[in-house]
């Protein structure tokens, strides 16, 4: 199921997180975004923890944030959310 990105902000908000879309960059800043063989960039998404004060693993890997693709996403803010008593 297709969720809107409002929906998941909400939900994720509800549970103590942010759920956040945006494009996959490097870590070190002058590296710039990473880009598809056409040149675009490409999309990507986080989730913050509000609690924690950082970054749930893997919306990072060790170059890279917005690491996750949506349906990777998506499946663990269901069970992020799960946790903390938010069902969707």
């Amino acid at each position: 199921m297709q969720y809107s990105l409002s929906t998941l902000k909400k939900k994720a908000n509800k549970a103590g997180y942010s759920f956040q879309k945006g494009y996959q960059r490097y870590l070190n800043p002058s590296w710039g975004y990473f880009r598809t063989v056409k040149g675009e960039r490409i999309v990507g998404y986080q989730i913050f923890d509000y609690r924690l004060n950082g970054l749930v693993w893997p919306s990072y890997d060790t170059i890279s944030d917005h690491a996750m693709d949506y349906d990777t996403a998506v499946s663990l803010l269901k069970e992020l959310c799960n946790a903390r008593g938010v069902s969707f």
